[in-house]
């Protein structure tokens, strides 16, 4: 997915009114405020009961895989550009909750889901760095997700240098994750 590929995506979901945040590889790069590598794919966090409109909104891609459902879904399209979709439904005020397969519900708050970054010059809601660590940063982790991570430790340490109070928080998390 190029920049010009996620924008598109994230004009036809504005133009319908659904609310997104971004998650994984376009999410950390948009905290960054650059792409830092190629991305196969463009991860959102969404409204479960959306889905039928996004559906709508994003008519080239189809579903490719709902052995997630309903925690995840993934969208492709014919030239391969695949859009997955993280579910999420309301709970109580500032929750999220994701139902994975198998029954586990797993929490996200809502304000995990309103940092603010840059995809091609295009300001947009992004995971936050706590989500993104949470995302990253498991016994599992790739090695690409390591290196995600290392990105935004040194922007976050770049940052912090100069900057306040928020960046500190933000620098300290990615410390004690670690």
């Amino acid at each position: 997915m190029t920049p010009e590929d996620v924008i598109a995506v994230l004009a036809a979901l504005d133009a319908g009114g659904i609310a997104y945040w971004i998650d994984g590889g376009w999410g950390l790069d948009a905290l960054l405020g650059q792409q830092t590598r190629t991305h196969r794919d463009l991860d959102l966090g969404v409204r479960l009961d959306d889905v039928p409109r996004i559906e709508t909104l994003l008519p080239q891609f189809r579903r490719e895989s709902e052995e997630e459902w309903p925690g995840f879904l993934r969208l492709k399209d014919e030239g391969g550009r695949v859009v997955d979709l993280l579910l999420v439904e309301h709970s109580e005020p500032g929750e999220l909750w994701q139902q994975l397969a198998g029954g586990r519900r797993v929490p996200h708050k809502e304000s995990e889901t309103r940092a603010s970054g840059y995809v091609g010059g295009r300001p947009v809601r992004c995971a936050s760095v706590a989500l993104q660590l949470e995302h990253h940063n498991h016994p599992q982790a790739t090695d690409q997700d390591r290196a995600d991570i290392e990105a935004l430790r040194q922007k976050l340490l770049m940052k912090h240098r100069g900057e306040g109070p928020l960046l500190r928080t933000s620098c300290e998390a990615v410390q004690r994750r670690q």
